[in-house]
C-alpha cells in the first residue's frame, strides 16, 4: 500500500482548506444580488449552454469558475470597478483578448462568470477607448450611478413640470395639473411607455429637488381666487394687458398666503423655543365620512348601509410645545382629541372655544401671550368668539392677550392635515366597531396628549351675543388681537393685509377700539350646554342593525357610551379657571447684567480663577 510523507499530507490539507475558502466566498457572492436583480449562473447552468464553437466551458472547471468569482467584491460599486479592471487588461495593440485563469475564453462566456451584462460590457469597452479608467458616461448621486440616459429622460422631466406646473406659493414646491399621475407625467416628458412594475419614472422624480405634488384635485390651493385666476389664464380668458393683469393680482395673492403662513411657522417656533412668554394653538375638523361608527372592514356586511352607521366626529387642538414620546424622541408639539358621537355635544362657537380653552389649560407653562389658528368659516370667525376671549381674560389673570389667525378662505395648513391623514390610513388597516375602540386608535398616533371621548361645551353665546361691538369688518380680516388695556378693559386690534412682518407687534392705541358696548359681568360663570339626549339615543337602532355582526363585547361597549353620554353632568368652568392658574407660566429669574466698560471686573474674576487654580497645583505638588 502507497504511502504520503508529511510534506504530501500538508500540501493536501492546504489545497482543501484553499477550496473551502473560494466555495464560501463563493457562496457570499451569489448572495450579495438583490432579489429583484439578475443572479449569475450557477455552475451547471453555465456548462449546459453552448457560448461559442470554442466551448469555454469545457475548459473551465467549477473550482475555476469559484476562483474567478471570489475574486470579486459582493459589494455592487466596488463589484463595477473590478470588472471595468478585468476588460483593461484584456484590451492590448493587437486588440481585445479575453482571459480568465490565463485561459481565453468568449465574450459570453466572460460575461456570464463574472455577472456582467453584455450591454454593460460593450459600454465599457467604449468608455476604455475614450481614455477613461473607470466606469463612466453616468453620474454619481451619493452612492448610486446613473446613465446619462437616465439625466437626458430627467432633463425633458424638468422642461415638461416647468412649463405645466403650478408654483406652490410657500415656494420650493410645485402642484402638477390635475388627474395626472406620477408615471403619465414621466411618459408624457420623455415620449417613452414603461412597463406596469417599472420604477424608473418614480426614480426620475425622486431626484428632483422640489417637491411636486400629484393630486386628483388641488387641495392646497383651491380658493375661489386661485381657481377662477388659474383656469382663466389657462383658458385665455384675458388677453394682453388684462391677461399681465391677471399675473400680477395672482401673484400678489401668493404673496398674501405666503406671508400667512410664514407668520404661523413664526408663531410655531416662537411657542417651542420661548414657552414662558408665547403659546401657539391650531384647530381643526376632520371630515366625518372617515369615522362614522362601527367602521369595519372585512367584517362588513351589506345588510349595513351608510346611513345607518353613527358619526363620531374628531376635532383636534395642536398645541405647539415639545411631548415626550418614550425615552429618547421628543415631538414639537401635542394632539389633544375631541369626540362627538352622533353630534350629541352641541357645535358651534361654543364647542370650538371650549376645546381651544381645554387644550390650552392642559398645557404646562402658559405664558400670558395665546395665539389660536383656526380655520375660516361662520362658527370660528364670529363676534362671539372674539367676544368671549375679552370676557375670558377679565375672569382670570395668567393670559392678558390672544391672537386669533384665520387661514386665507380655501387654504389650509399641513401640520393638523397630516395628523387626520395619519389617522386615516390607520383606520384604513384597523377595524373600530365602537367609539372606545376609534378612540383607542386614535391615541396610537404620535405626540397625542389627551383624547375625550365626551367633553364640556360652555355656554359663552348667553354672556357676550347681546353685548359684543359687531363693528363689521370681521370677514375682510384674518388676523385679530384681543386684549386688555391698562384699565383692564376688553380691547381689539385688526392687521388688515400685513401679518408675518409686524405678527407680534401691538398697533397704535388709536387702532384699537373697544370689544363691548357694555362691559359684561364676570359673573355668574358660563353653564355647561346639555347635550342633544335625542340624537345620542339613535345608538340604540344602530345596535339593533349590528346584534348579528358585533360580538357582546363590542355591543355593550356601544351602549356605554351611550350611558356616559346620559349621565355625564359636565365640568365646571371653575375647574377650568384653577387649570390655568395651576399650570401658569414661572417667571424666568432676570440674567445679571454687570456694567464693566473697562473690564475691570471680569478681569478681576479671571484673576482670582487663576489664583486658585495655582493654589490647588502648589499643594498637590
Amino acid at each position: 500500500m502507497e504511502t504520503l510523507n508529511a510534506e504530501e499530507v500538508g500540501n493536501a490539507t492546504t489545497v482543501a482548506v484553499g477550496a473551502l475558502d473560494v466555495e464560501e466566498k463563493h457562496l457570499r457572492f451569489m448572495n450579495s444580488f438583490d432579489q429583484r436583480a439578475v443572479k449569475p449562473l450557477q455552475y451547471v447552468e453555465l456548462i449546459d449552454r453552448i457560448c461559442c464553437h470554442g466551448r469555454c466551458d469545457g475548459r473551465f472547471s467549477k473550482f475555476d469558475v469559484y476562483t474567478v468569482r471570489s475574486r470579486l467584491s459582493c459589494d455592487p460599486m466596488e463589484r463595477i470597478y473590478q470588472q471595468f479592471f478585468l476588460i483593461q487588461t484584456c484590451v492590448g495593440e493587437d486588440g481585445i483578448q479575453l482571459r480568465l485563469e490565463g485561459k481565453t475564453v468568449c465574450k459570453k462566456f466572460f460575461c456570464a462568470v463574472v455577472a456582467l451584462p453584455e450591454y454593460t460590457f460593450d459600454r465599457f469597452i467604449v468608455d476604455y477607448l475614450k481614455g477613461r479608467h473607470q466606469g463612466g458616461a453616468h453620474g454619481n448621486t451619493g452612492r448610486r450611478m446613473h446613465s446619462d440616459a437616465f439625466y437626458d429622460d430627467l432633463a425633458k422631466v424638468v422642461y415638461f413640470l416647468d412649463c405645466v406646473a403650478q408654483e406652490s406659493p410657500t415656494g420650493n414646491e410645485y402642484y402638477a395639473p390635475p388627474c395626472l399621475t406620477k408615471r403619465e407625467c414621466v411618459e408624457i416628458a420623455t415620449g417613452k411607455q414603461y412597463k406596469r412594475n417599472s420604477s424608473h419614472p418614480y426614480r426620475l422624480l425622486k431626484e428632483l429637488a422640489p417637491r411636486v405634488h400629484f393630486r386628483k384635485t388641488n387641495d392646497l390651493t383651491k380658493c375661489n381666487i386661485c381657481v377662477e385666476l388659474n383656469t382663466g389664464l389657462h383658458n385665455g380668458r384675458w388677453v394682453d394687458g388684462k391677461k399681465a393683469e391677471a399675473v400680477a393680482l395672482r401673484l400678489a395673492h401668493y404673496e398674501n398666503v405666503k406671508a400667512d403662513r410664514s407668520d404661523y411657522a413664526l408663531r410655531k417656533l416662537f411657542s417651542v423655543n420661548k414657552p414662558c412668554a408665547f403659546l401657539s394653538v391650531a384647530h381643526d375638523g376632520m371630515t366625518k365620512m372617515h369615522t362614522k361608527i362601527p367602521h369595519l372592514l372585512e367584517d362588513r356586511a351589506k345588510l349595513l348601509a351608510d346611513k345607518d352607521l353613527a358619526f363620531c366626529d374628531l376635532n383636534v387642538a395642536l398645541v405647539h410645545r415639545p411631548i415626550s414620546e418614550g425615552s429618547s424622541q421628543e415631538l414639537p408639539f401635542s394632539l389633544h382629541g375631541y369626540f362627538n358621537l352622533c353630534g350629541a355635544n352641541v357645535g358651534g362657537t361654543n364647542s370650538v372655544l371650549s376645546q381651544l380653552l381645554d387644550a390650552v389649560s392642559r398645557t404646562k407653562q402658559i405664558p400670558s401671550t395665546v395665539a389660536f389658528q383656526v380655520d375660516n368659516f361662520g362658527p370660528n370667525k364670529s363676534y362671539v368668539l372674539l367676544g368671549a376671549l375679552g370676557w375670558f381674560l377679565r375672569v382670570q389673570s395668567v393670559v392678558r392677550e390672544f391672537y386669533v389667525a384665520y387661514n386665507e378662505v380655501g387654504h389650509t395648513h399641513i401640520d393638523i392635515d397630516a395628523c387626520f391623514g395619519r389617522f386615516s390610513k390607520r383606520l384604513d388597516r384597523s377595524q373600530c366597531p365602537s367609539p372606545q375602540a376609534m378612540q383607542q386608535e386614535f391615541q396610537k398616533l404620535n405626540g397625542v396628549q389627551r383624547s375625550a371621548l365626551l367633553y364640556t361645551v360652555y355656554d359663552f353665546e348667553s354672556i357676550v351675543a347681546n353685548l359684543v361691538l359687531q363693528f363689521g369688518c370681521i370677514r375682510k380680516n384674518h388676523f385679530f388681537r384681543v386684549f386688555v388695556d391698562h384699565r383692564g378693559i376688553p380691547s381689539l386690534q385688526i392687521a388688515r393685509f400685513v401679518r408675518s412682518e409686524n405678527w407680534i407687534k401691538p398697533s397704535p392705541t388709536s387702532d384699537a377700539f373697544l370689544l363691548f358696548r357694555r362691559l359684561p359681568p364676570k359673573v355668574p360663570l358660563p353653564a355647561v350646554v346639555a347635550i342633544d339626549r335625542e340624537k345620542i339615543m339613535k345608538l340604540d337602532d344602530l345596535v339593533g342593525r349590528c346584534c348579528t355582526i358585533l360580538s357582546a363585547r363590542e355591543l355593550a361597549n356601544i351602549v356605554s357610551a351611550k350611558e356616559v353620554y346620559l349621565d355625564y353632568v359636565g365640568e365646571p368652568f371653575q375647574e377650568l379657571l384653577n387649570r390655568f392658574q395651576a399650570n401658569a407660566s414661572v417667571d424666568l429669574p432676570a440674567a445679571v447684567h454687570l456694567a464693566d466698560q473697562e473690564n475691570q471686573l471680569v478681569g478681576r474674576f479671571l484673576a482670582e480663577d487663576q489664583s486658585a487654580i495655582r493654589r490647588i497645583w502648589n499643594e498637590k505638588s
